[in-house]
């Protein structure tokens, strides 16, 4: 997964000397991104969230299926609606929707057809999801915490533009896929 390397050293013993991570992921779809760093990362607290009841029902069933038990907890939730005041995460992921509205029907069929409309609609700028996550995650972080996410090849420059209107973060770190392109931003807070 695309956060796995940096809850590498978070994992098997960590908690011998350390609180565990608790580490939440925002729209799960199918949990495969939250499963991947149970399995990688194991001793940590998992959290996941989406706002689709049978997202949430499919990501239990694939986490029951590929970690044996419930290490982690998935709750139906619009983002970071249903969260409790002062319930802090050292780790959030996302893979938001960040494709503009205009953009979906251009898309792959494979892509387009198969995928609900809800998890590629990033609106009109592609970029609702993200504003809403950047400033929400900013008060679900503990102190020190880091925000993951994936986003489009052609968003860092907007990216970039868009974490700095919010001055709880550290200069953004952008990680590159195996084509060379910017697709997972990185924000730690001050």
């Amino acid at each position: 997964g695309y956060g796995n390397h940096h809850l590498k050293g978070y994992g098997k013993g960590y908690g011998n000397h350390h609180p565990p991570l608790k580490v939440l992921e925002l729209g799960t779809g199918s949990g495969a991104v939250i499963v991947s760093l149970a399995q990688e990362c194991p001793g940590n607290l998992f959290f996941a969230l989406d706002i689709s009841v049978d997202a949430v029902k499919m990501a239990r069933d694939n986490a029951r299926a590929n970690l044996g038990g419930d290490q982690v907890c998935f709750w139906v939730s619009s983002w970071m609606e249903s969260l409790l005041p002062g319930f802090l995460f050292d780790v959030i992921v996302s893979n938001p929707p960040y494709i503009p509205s205009q953009v979906i029907d251009e898309l792959q069929p494979e892509v387009r057809c198969h995928e609900p409309r809800g998890a590629l609609d990033g609106g009109g700028d592609g970029f609702q999801a993200f504003r809403s996550i950047l400033f929400s995650a900013a008060t679900a972080l503990d102190a020190q915490g880091t925000l993951i996410m994936e986003m489009g090849f052609d968003q860092r420059k907007m990216m970039a533009q868009e974490a700095a209107s919010c001055p709880v973060y550290r200069e953004p770190c952008f990680v590159k896929d195996y084509a060379g392109n910017d697709r997972v931003v990185v924000l730690r807070l001050k």
